[in-house]
């Protein structure tokens, strides 16, 4: 059973600062953009906007799930810096972790 955990961090891909934040009770990060400073929200809505979620993040095969057609280009184009630093965020936050 997944525990419950509260992961946040900040990362910067291709000049953008995305926010990834855990759910409760699974294996996955919720990614919003956000600004810069990252602390600030996006100033175009003055909110931060959701990209996705990068999925299995508990398996070898981590995968992004866009859901924001807008940004859709963008982040196929850096799927593999985002899914990193998903998978970066997600094992320092369980290394500790039994299960």
């Amino acid at each position: 059973m997944m525990t419950h955990l509260h992961l946040t961090g900040i990362a910067c891909v291709d000049g953008r600062y995305l926010r990834y934040t855990s759910l409760p009770y699974q294996a996955r990060l919720r990614i919003t953009f956000c600004g810069n400073p990252p602390w600030e929200p996006e100033a175009d809505t003055g909110q931060p906007g959701a990209l996705g979620s990068v999925t299995g993040l508990d398996t070898d095969g981590p995968d992004l799930r866009i859901s924001a057609p807008l940004h859709a280009e963008w982040a196929n184009n850096n799927r593999e810096a985002i899914v990193a630093e998903a998978a970066r965020i997600w094992q320092r936050g369980t290394r500790f972790c039994d299960g």
